[in-house]
């Protein structure tokens, strides 16, 4: 027997509260997510389930509840992976930069500083923002309409 998935405080199997839902639509991954996304969810229920996730929300139509799950889980590994490639090749570019402005001093350079200054600000705000909405909308949406804030 697959195993249960907990949905808004109540066990819910194989078969969801609304018909049956794939264990992969519950971690975002592979082509059950996207068949199940595009063809059984209508544009408006999308709009909310992204919406739930961007504003770290809690969603009222517990037929959603696997989507929001599987689009938790696609947004946490699109952060990973944003981290992990992005953060390391843009501070290395930064530090190049600034090497070389060091190396060659011209005019050009105090906008390079601004950007180093910028991106030391913005990427840690940034990262810490997109996972205190996606932690905020997962306790939401795990732990039922008494969930604290």
């Amino acid at each position: 027997m697959e195993p249960a998935h907990r949905c808004d405080n109540r066990d819910v199997g194989p078969v969801g509260p609304v018909g049956p839902v794939d264990p992969s639509v519950f971690q975002g991954r592979g082509p059950e997510w996207r068949l199940a996304w595009d063809e059984r969810l209508t544009p408006a229920e999308r709009a909310e389930v992204r919406r739930a996730v961007r504003r770290g929300a809690r969603v009222d139509d517990p037929h959603l509840e696997p989507y929001v799950y599987g689009f938790m889980a696609i947004r946490r590994r699109e952060l990973r992976s944003w981290l992990f490639t992005n953060v390391p090749i843009g501070t290395a570019f930064l530090a190049f930069m600034l090497y070389m402005g060091l190396r060659r001093p011209s005019g050009v350079d105090w906008f390079w500083v601004g950007v180093a200054a910028f991106w030391i600000t913005a990427v840690p705000l940034n990262l810490w923002w997109r996972t205190s909405r996606l932690r905020r909308a997962e306790r939401l949406n795990a732990h039922g309409r008494t969930a604290p804030t």
